[in-house]
């Protein structure tokens, strides 16, 4: 049946409309509830104020004009209202003229109660939408700044997760190492990777020497062209953290990488650590320069251990940060058999972060782990040295110093009662361990207290 083409528009006894000139009542969305059928769109009133308009059917061809739902505190123009429910709450997004973003309130009814007071912005984007999935988590789409690393922004659709803290939606952004790659603490990698050339971006003079579109730099804070931060953005030498890979079995005879930042041997590195005894087996640093250089490690010794790869970022002085792309296992040797002169392929690896000063200890996990209130923590030394085992809270802040000074060759236990460094029982939670041998880390644990 031809039912001709339904009309409606906000009532012009409230709403500012008229059919001789151009005026606001868009974006509609439509929801069934209790029976009937609710469009609200966008309006502005007349009085000047931004506003959703809300009408009411039963067959989605006759609809009654209810008023407005909701009335902005100001005169910006709503737009791309979705209304939608979760758990007891309904919520409304939408975008708003002259404030950048994507806002949401609460209401106890989708036809009621929509108050500013609730109001909060959510996401930068424009345009939202909420759709539910069979497997009972809902995707967050909407409009998004896309910038294309020349500086110039050009906008595509993303989609996200939407997670929920409360009533509050949090769109969740999943890190891009994720899949391969454990934040062990602190937020120095939480900006990972770093797309294209970015100081030169912001007008440095540095040619960073990085393969393809993206790599890590813990300076840097632009994630690309749909993530986080814009173009020649920087997080500075502020922020510490430490990032390990998922293990793998060493098959190569070789692995080569490339390095750059800070010259920080004992707190910004890459290092390939055994995973059987936390042993440093290579380690790499900065020449306190952005730009990086390829470094080699020999693994022939190695094949068939299981292994991962750490980055630190441990410095907060000047240089204190690490870049590090293009970390690739090879099938060839480091050194060319057939060459009688011993000619390395490329660089090696500098000595004095490298292979040579290789700590000789070992950490193991504490026992018990879970704990409470009490934890033993064990490690070995294979030669005397100054020790300091520092541990650590989910943010990087060191909270207790259990050992600093001299230990012997062999093997020892330290125990941890839960006590901070100023005496006070510290919360329960995911805590780190990290053991330093003459100044050089050796390798961070993670351990849980429940109380």
């Amino acid at each position: 049946t031809d039912h001709g083409s339904p009309v409606y528009h906000p009532d012009p006894s409230w709403a500012e409309w008229s059919p001789s000139f151009l005026t606001h009542g868009r974006d509609p969305h439509v929801l069934e509830y209790n029976g009937k059928y609710y469009q609200y769109l966008t309006a502005k009133t007349l009085s000047n104020e931004g506003a959703v308009a809300l009408a009411e059917s039963r067959n989605l061809i006759n609809w009654n004009d209810i008023g407005p739902v909701y009335v902005h505190d100001s005169w910006h123009v709503l737009e791309s209202v979705f209304v939608f429910e979760h758990g007891t709450k309904w919520h409304m997004m939408f975008t708003e003229q002259a404030v950048g973003g994507t806002s949401d309130m609460t209401s106890d009814s989708p036809i009621s109660g929509w108050d500013f007071a609730t109001r909060r912005i959510i996401d930068l984007g424009h345009g939202p939408q909420v759709t539910p999935t069979s497997s009972g988590h809902e995707i967050f789409s909407r409009h998004a700044i896309y910038n294309n690393g020349q500086g110039t922004q050009l906008y595509c659709l993303r989609f996200d997760t939407l997670s929920w803290v409360g009533d509050i939606p949090v769109p969740t952004k999943p890190w891009p190492l994720a899949a391969n790659w454990e934040i062990i603490f602190g937020h120095a990698f939480t900006r990972q990777p770093v797309f294209g050339n970015n100081p030169l971006t912001r007008g440095e003079n540095v040619n960073t020497n990085h393969e393809g579109d993206s790599w890590v730099g813990t300076y840097e804070f632009y994630t690309g062209p749909i993530g986080k931060g814009s173009v020649g953005q920087f997080l500075g030498d502020g922020t510490t953290g430490i990032i390990r890979s998922r293990p793998f079995v060493i098959t190569g005879n070789s692995m080569n990488l490339l390095v750059g930042g800070g010259d920080f041997p004992n707190e910004c590195y890459v290092a390939l650590i055994d995973t059987s005894s936390g042993s440093v087996l290579h380690k790499e640093t900065g020449l306190n320069t952005d730009e990086m250089d390829r470094r080699y490690w020999d693994l022939v010794s190695h094949i068939g251990k299981t292994v991962y790869i750490e980055i630190a970022d441990l410095s907060t002085g000047v240089f204190g940060h690490i870049n590090v792309d293009d970390i690739v296992e090879s099938s060839d040797f480091l050194e060319d058999p057939d060459d009688g002169n011993g000619t390395v392929k490329d660089r090696p690896s500098r000595e004095n972060v490298g292979t040579a000063n290789l700590p000789a200890a070992a950490l193991f996990q504490n026992s018990p782990n879970p704990f409470n209130p009490t934890t033993v923590i064990s490690f070995e030394l294979l030669k005397p040295g100054h020790v300091r085992m520092d541990i650590f809270n989910v943010s990087g802040v060191r909270v207790r110093t259990v050992v600093d000074g001299h230990r012997d060759m062999g093997h020892h236990q330290v125990e941890w009662d839960g006590i901070d460094n100023h005496g006070a029982d510290v919360t329960s939670g995911v805590y780190f361990y990290r053991l330093t041998l003459d100044g050089l880390p050796i390798a961070t644990r993670k351990m849980t207290l429940l109380k």
